[in-house]
């Protein structure tokens, strides 16, 4: 624990840009996260930490499994950190073949209503302890280079771009009441990017997003055309390569434009973002991380940006951690402290509204939150977690990524990552 404590002295100058809030700089948490932990994590200078919201066994939310996510949000607000809570594969029971089973094509069913109605029971129990809010992760990966003719068997956490819509949708029309207030803020699953076999890129995925005609119903109703209040993006280039930032850059502005043009004014939530010490090496990991931070916080148009991974999984090959299996300091680490140095504390996402909401399912009840989805100190557990398991495998687990893998090549590290299963095992609550 000391030396995950411990500054690297001088390895990286303080490169946060004027103003940049503290929750900008994120991380994901490693598993069994507990206040010793969301220490550590704090120490690296980061404001914001994930954690993945998972139902575990059986078909319901237990209220055991509410109270311990509950103590895993405090450990985290007790170590100055803003919670972010990732609603995604595991928050109902189902399979890819049930996501994405549209025979009308009108993007609903009985998964969407499920997960819609789920997710806002969580929302409402939590609003006073976690006020931003991802939805879904990655939907435009994919495993099957058939996807689109075979969404129900697609791979990876691929949804159909008007089912994923609708999920958007219906989740904010249960949460509207906190939305609106500036209690809650809610992001769109991370559209992932990653230059190789197969290339991802957003765009595509994006465009078809937005031309979905249930935006005309939704702004008709409530009078807001795009459920979101953060656009994100899971941004993985130049993985093998020194980065100036240039590609990263040039994709941001391609997606600007794309928006734009669709009158998304959303500001980007960059969901995950990170390099491999095992391709790289440390100190190319770290200059890496430098750049990119530095470069993501002087666009207006960023609003946070998270980290791949806070510590190491050997037993899965991944070294995407600012610490090593053991909670040394990796040269990441100071890089991330410098790049974090001189942020300004900040409220987060949503805060200072009072709000009444009524709320029914796993959530037990109707909920009351008072002063804002957020207290100072602000925080959140986080989580190391983004979930894909075979189409149609039933339940998605995220903690079942310690699997025996086998490198081979560099190229195979970085398939692995890509697809994306990541990383340490969930938050365990």
């Amino acid at each position: 624990m000391a030396s995950l404590l411990a500054l690297l002295c001088g390895a990286v100058p303080s490169l946060a840009a004027p103003g940049v809030p503290c929750s900008f700089y994120g991380v994901a948490a490693p598993a069994s996260f507990n206040e010793s932990v969301a220490a550590a994590v704090a120490s690296s200078g980061v404001g914001s930490v994930r954690i993945d919201m998972q139902l575990g066994g059986g078909d319901e939310w237990s209220e055991e499994r509410l109270a311990a996510y509950a103590a895993v949000f405090d450990a985290a607000r007790s170590a100055g950190l803003e919670p972010v809570a990732v609603l995604g594969t595991g928050v109902v029971p189902s399979s890819q073949a049930a996501w994405n089973d549209d025979g009308d094509g009108d993007g609903n069913n009985a998964f969407v209503e499920a997960f819609a109605s789920t997710s806002a029971s969580l929302v409402e129990r939590f609003a006073t302890r976690v006020s931003r809010w991802e939805v879904w992760l990655a939907p435009n990966c994919y495993t099957n280079p058939g996807y689109a003719s075979q969404p129900q068997a697609a791979g990876c956490t691929y949804l159909l771009p008007r089912v994923f819509g609708t999920m958007m949708s219906e989740v904010y029309r249960r949460v509207r009441v906190l939305v609106d207030a500036g209690a809650v803020s809610l992001v769109s699953g991370g559209l992932l990017t990653d230059e190789g076999g197969p290339f991802f890129s957003g765009e595509d995925y994006l465009d078809e997003l937005y031309a979905q005609p249930l935006w005309d119903d939704l702004e008709a109703s409530t009078g807001r055309r795009y459920p979101w209040d953060r656009l994100g993006v899971q941004l993985y280039v130049n993985e093998n390569l020194p980065t100036d930032g240039a590609v990263a850059n040039a994709y941001l502005d391609s997606l600007r434009n794309l928006a734009g043009e669709r009158g998304d004014a959303s500001r980007f939530m960059i969901t995950e973002v990170g390099w491999s010490s095992l391709l790289l090496g440390e100190s190319l990991q770290a200059e890496n991380l430098s750049v990119t931070y530095g470069l993501l916080a002087s666009r207006n148009d960023v609003a946070g940006v998270s980290w791949a991974m806070f510590r190491d999984v050997p037993a899965a090959d991944l070294y995407y951690g600012l610490v090593d299996p053991n909670g040394a300091a990796k040269e990441a680490l100071g890089a991330m402290q410098a790049a974090a140095q001189d942020c300004t504390a900040d409220a987060g996402e949503g805060g200072g509204t009072s709000v009444s909401v009524g709320g029914s399912g796993p959530a037990g009840g109707g909920l009351s939150t008072t002063g804002g989805a957020q207290a100072d100190p602000r925080g959140g557990g986080g989580q190391d977690s983004c979930g894909c398991t075979a189409a149609g495998a039933g339940e998605r687990r995220w903690w079942a990524v310690s699997v025996p893998f086998v490198l081979g090549i560099a190229f195979g590290a970085r398939r692995w990552r890509r697809t994306p299963r990541l990383r340490d095992s969930t938050t365990t609550p």
